[in-house]
């Protein structure tokens, strides 16, 4: 056998030898997709929406001197936390306390007269029934015994002025008291100090505004709501708060108060109250309140609703995928086109192409296909 042959033959047995070791190929299979559903149903529909609002503070008192005075210290700086009861501005007192010290000798005084008019009065009322009995039997002139009787009830009328003029010393200490602390700015509450408008040795007059204090631990946020919106606000009302300053942060509130007039602005006042106040938050600062309103203000039509994730948009238009439910837990989605309304809390409403109990697919709605069989997972 001539080289050249030998080695062809080898070649063309070692191929046949080498496609005999291989084992049969195995034929590919589409795994069966999984998706989410869910039923179709009808809801009251939720209407959310936001206003841009302005946080204020629940208690802010501007103080002021019920007598007027040179500030003798203000204890306080602007932007510092006080406790109730703490002292905030003092006025120079030397002259009211002059007052104090006279009106409090003025009822010593008064307290010594009643002692002394109260003696008087036992001193005459014996010698009052001893001559009256030395009267009754003859031993001494009516004369004596009307002076004795006049001497009486003189000291009795002199002991009820001492005591109206004691009254009327303690009526005057207790002013001059209460000048003396109105000299003084306690704080009401708890709170920051906002604004001091008056300086040391500064003379201030009665009522005159000298400082402004806020409550920290309770902040509003107020709203204005046109008339298409007061009519559904309702005391209690939830909202979310979200300060573009603090974006990281939401809060929660309630609806404390609602006006019943329009502003200036032809808007109705709605104050919302937070339910875990913050320090970081400001009077002043700027705040969009959302709120969700049920129906329209009256009885409230139910309507077809369709999730935000059931829904695919395309250049034709909004589609769905509808789940047609088939044997051993597989079922085939059909797309379907349909027409879509507002927006709600509850997802869109249906204006076409949908009807209550109808299953739609809520997940991998860019991947599925007409008549594609898929598996519910998970289905509601």
């Amino acid at each position: 056998m001539e080289l050249k042959t030998w080695i062809i033959t080898t070649s063309i047995m070692g191929l046949w030898f080498f496609g005999c070791s291989q084992e049969p190929a195995q034929v590919a299979t589409t795994p069966i997709r999984p998706v989410r559903s869910i039923v179709l149903a009808t809801f009251e529909p939720t209407l959310q929406t936001t206003f841009s609002g302005v946080a204020v503070s629940g208690k802010e008192s501007t103080l002021s001197f019920k007598v007027g005075g040179t500030v003798q210290n203000i204890l306080v700086e602007v932007g510092q936390k006080v406790r109730q009861g703490d002292d905030l501005i003092k006025l120079d007192d030397t002259d009211l306390l002059v007052s104090y010290r006279s009106a409090v000798a003025d009822l010593k005084n008064s307290e010594a007269g009643i002692k002394s008019a109260a003696t008087n009065v036992n001193t005459s009322r014996s010698t009052y029934l001893r001559v009256e009995k030395l009267y009754e039997s003859g031993s001494v002139p009516l004369s004596e015994f009307e002076q004795a009787k006049g001497n009486f009830e003189t000291a009795n009328a002199n002991l009820q002025a001492a005591k109206a003029q004691r009254a009327t010393a303690r009526s005057q200490l207790q002013a001059a008291e209460n000048q003396l602390d109105y000299t003084v700015i306690k704080a009401p509450f708890e709170g920051v100090v906002n604004r001091i408008s008056i300086e040391e040795n500064e003379v201030v007059g009665s009522g005159e505004p000298v400082l402004s204090l806020t409550d920290t631990d309770r902040s509003e946020i107020n709203v204005g709501l046109s008339d298409r919106y007061i009519a559904r606000m309702k005391k209690e009302m939830n909202a979310s708060v979200v300060f573009p300053i603090l974006p990281d942060r939401k809060f929660t509130g309630i609806v404390n108060e609602i006006s019943y007039a329009a502003g200036d602005d032809a808007t109705y006042p709605v104050t919302v109250l937070l339910n875990e106040p913050s320090k970081d938050i400001r009077p002043g600062m700027a705040a969009d309140v959302t709120f969700l309103f049920s129906g329209n203000g009256h009885t409230a039509k139910q309507k077809l609703m369709v999730p935000v994730e059931a829904v695919g948009e395309d250049a034709d238009g909004h589609f769905v995928f509808i789940v047609e439910e088939k044997e051993n837990n597989q079922s085939v989605v059909h797309r379907r086109a349909v027409t879509l309304g507002p927006l709600t809390a509850e997802g869109f409403e249906v204006i076409n192409g949908l009807r209550a109990g109808e299953r739609v697919a809520t997940s991998g709605l860019q991947v599925l296909l007409e008549n594609m069989t898929v598996k519910l997972w998970d289905a509601k």
